[in-house]
């Protein structure tokens, strides 16, 4: 008895889980089913299966019948199997229970083709229209039987019984033949009514699926823009960052040639002191005043006359010449020290404006008129060339400095008549 035995076996299964669940179960109308009926559907349907399986039944009705009954055995397999896996919660939903009780409605419809009356009076329930065929068949067996007896009593109308036999039969196979096509009609509307229930469960779990789908792809969009504003910021920074840098090398640069400079600068000073103390003691001497030897033992000089004016004028221009590469080392060094010290500023000046214009952009919000001033002032700052800071007539000595400045307070031609009162007095002097 494979085909009892199976859903004897899925009946055991059903009452442990079945402990699991609540006393009654509603379907999608709000109908309660108690869950004790659907045991009681497995006992009725298990009693018909082995009825079917130990008795004589017809053969081609068991052969129409029998692999949809496997088939609906199958069904109520998964559902239990299921369910037992996935919990209550599972099987309780998309109309599951609802799916089960029509799979052994359709064990219970189908039994009654191939098991007539299996139990003897047991509560297996048939259809109305299947009950009304049989009520027909059987009054027509028992008019055979009356046709039979009255052939054994009267042979002379043995002829007329016969064909009321024969027509007799013929209206039986009819019949059953009848009722076969409405069993199989039946049998398939409610097989695509369970298909379509079963794809119905399948779309919405689709659905669901799809669901959650686009509520994943939205979260994974959201992200995205969040990552990508993150890494618009982070490369707008690291700009700033590499052209602050980039300023900073440079000012870095020119504070070690402003070093350089100032050392240069602070060396000229001493060796001009250095040459100044040594070409005092000769620039006294011209006057006549008591002076000490810087190389020898310090001692007194006698007191002489005061040099020629020839003499004394050779000796200044000796001693100037002898001074200038120092006093134009340390005057080249201190302007070099000067217009560094200006290029450094300006440098420092744009490292922090750098710096300082990723913050500036973040306070400034969504404002676009303030944005635009804002890379319009930046641009400004960033691209002014670091010669501007520089004068363009820078002389090329300390003497191109002096007439300079004293041209600017004085017209070229006072300057010369100047220069004719000091060569006057030069010449007087040298006369006397």
């Amino acid at each position: 008895m494979p085909q009892a035995n199976e859903l004897l076996g899925l009946k055991i299964q059903w009452e442990e889980f079945a402990s699991k669940l609540p006393n009654v179960i509603k379907d999608s109308g709000g109908n309660e089913i108690p869950v004790s009926s659907i045991l009681d559907w497995f006992t009725l349907c298990i009693s018909g299966l082995q009825y079917a399986e130990i008795n004589k039944v017809d053969p081609a009705m068991k052969s129409l019948t029998w692999p949809n009954i496997t088939q609906q055995i199958n069904t109520i397999q998964s559902y239990v199997q299921q369910g037992i896996g996935n919990g209550p919660d599972w099987f309780l939903g998309n109309n599951r229970p609802q799916l089960m009780l029509i799979a052994l409605w359709e064990i219970r419809k189908l039994i009654a083709w191939v098991a007539p009356d299996p139990t003897q009076g047991s509560s297996i329930v048939t259809a109305p229209t299947i009950k009304e065929v049989r009520a027909n068949v059987q009054l027509i067996q028992n008019a055979a039987q009356l046709a039979v007896s009255a052939q054994q009593a009267a042979t002379s109308s043995q002829g007329a019984v016969s064909n009321f036999e024969s027509a007799v039969k013929e209206s039986v196979a009819r019949i059953q033949g009848h009722e076969r096509e409405a069993g199989n009609a039946q049998t398939n509307a409610t097989a695509s009514a369970s298909a379509a229930t079963q794809a119905k469960i399948v779309v919405d779990d689709l659905v669901t699926d799809l669901n959650g789908d686009v509520s994943t792809q939205k979260e994974l969009i959201d992200e995205f823009v969040r990552k990508r504003n993150f890494v618009e910021e982070t490369l707008q920074g690291a700009s700033k960052i590499g052209l602050a840098k980039s300023f900073k090398d440079r000012r870095e640069s020119l504070e070690r040639d402003q070093s350089i400079w100032t050392k240069i600068f602070v060396a000229g000073l001493i060796l001009l002191f250095l040459g100044a103390l040594i070409s005092l003691g000769d620039v006294l001497a011209l006057f006549g005043f008591k002076t000490i030897a810087l190389a020898s033992p310090i001692k007194d000089t006698s007191t002489a006359s005061a040099a020629p004016p020839l003499e004394r004028v050779f000796t200044y221009v000796t001693h100037v010449l002898i001074l200038s590469p120092g006093i134009w080392l340390t005057w080249f060094a201190a302007r070099k020290h000067g217009q560094l010290s200006r290029l450094t500023e300006d440098y420092a000046f744009k490292e922090a404006s750098a710096l300082s214009f990723v913050g500036y952009r973040s306070e400034m919000g969504e404002d676009k008129e303030m944005l635009d001033l804002l890379r319009r002032t930046a641009i400004e700052n960033f691209g002014a060339n670091p010669v501007r800071v520089i004068a363009n007539d820078e002389p090329v000595s300390p003497i191109h400095d002096a007439l300079a400045r004293v041209l600017k307070k004085m017209s070229p031609d006072k300057f010369a008549e100047l220069l004719k009162d000091i060569l006057k007095a030069a010449r007087a002097d040298l006369n006397n």
